[in-house]
C-alpha cells in the first residue's frame, strides 16, 4: 500500500512540474509576439556568414529594412505588422537587378514562422507559419 501511495505522489509531481513548464513557455512566447509581432528564424542553406535584408512596411506604415546577421547560415528577424503583409527578402543589397536569384517576395503574418532560403534560389524559399504565403504558393502552381 506505501508503493502505491509514494507512487501516485510520485507521477503527480511530475505532471504538475510538466504543467508548470508549459504554462512558463507559453508566458514567454506570448510576451514575445505582443501586439501584432512576427519572429522568423531562418536558415540560409550554402552561406554561413554575412547579412540578409529583410524589406516591409510595418503596422504604422513606415517602411523598414531590417538587416540580419548570419551565423552559421541562421537568422532571425523580429517586427510588427497588424495584417498580412507583402516582403522583400534580399541576399546582396549591391544587386539592382529585378532578376537577382537572391531576392524574393514572402507574405509575413503576425506570429512564428519558419524560413529557409537556399543560397542563389531566393524563389525556393519554404516559409511556414503564413496561410497566406501557403495560397501565394499554391497559386503559383497553378
Amino acid at each position: 500500500m506505501r508503493r502505491i501511495v509514494v507512487f501516485v505522489l510520485l507521477v503527480q509531481g511530475f505532471c504538475w512540474i510538466k504543467v508548470s513548464a508549459q504554462k512558463d513557455i507559453q508566458h514567454k512566447e506570448s510576451t514575445i509576439l505582443a501586439n501584432n509581432e512576427f519572429a522568423i528564424t531562418g536558415k540560409l542553406i550554402g552561406r554561413d556568414t554575412g547579412s540578409i535584408v529583410l524589406l516591409y512596411f510595418d503596422k504604422t506604415g513606415k517602411f523598414v529594412k531590417d538587416t540580419a546577421t548570419l551565423n552559421r547560415g541562421t537568422f532571425k528577424f523580429k517586427g510588427s505588422i497588424t495584417e498580412p503583409t507583402r516582403a522583400q527578402l534580399v541576399g546582396d543589397l549591391t544587386s539592382t537587378r529585378m532578376s537577382d536569384p537572391n531576392k524574393t517576395v514572402v507574405f509575413l503574418e503576425p506570429g512564428y514562422l519558419q524560413l529557409e532560403l537556399p543560397e542563389g534560389h531566393f524563389l525556393k524559399a519554404k516559409l511556414l507559419g503564413s496561410n497566406t504565403q501557403n495560397e501565394f504558393d499554391k497559386f503559383h502552381k497553378m
